[in-house]
């Protein structure tokens, strides 16, 4: 019998510092799929095709910011 697992929870990291993605997923990549935006815009154009359990988000970045 084979087990079957659940879908993880699926983490939006949104932010404009590459190191920030890398901490991060380094630290949630056991127990959520972690998916990156680099910027605000790129990351509301993937909240329209994907669901999302939660979002972190830089508050102070260029053009739209958090």
């Amino acid at each position: 019998m084979t087990k079957t697992q659940a879908p993880r929870p699926v983490v939006m990291v949104v932010d404009d510092d590459e190191g920030v993605h890398a901490a991060l997923r380094l630290v949630l990549d056991d127990e959520f799929e972690v998916i990156s935006a680099f910027s605000g815009e790129a990351g509301i154009r993937q909240l329209a095709r994907r669901d999302v359990a939660i979002v972190l988000l830089d508050l102070v970045m260029p053009g739209v910011d958090g």
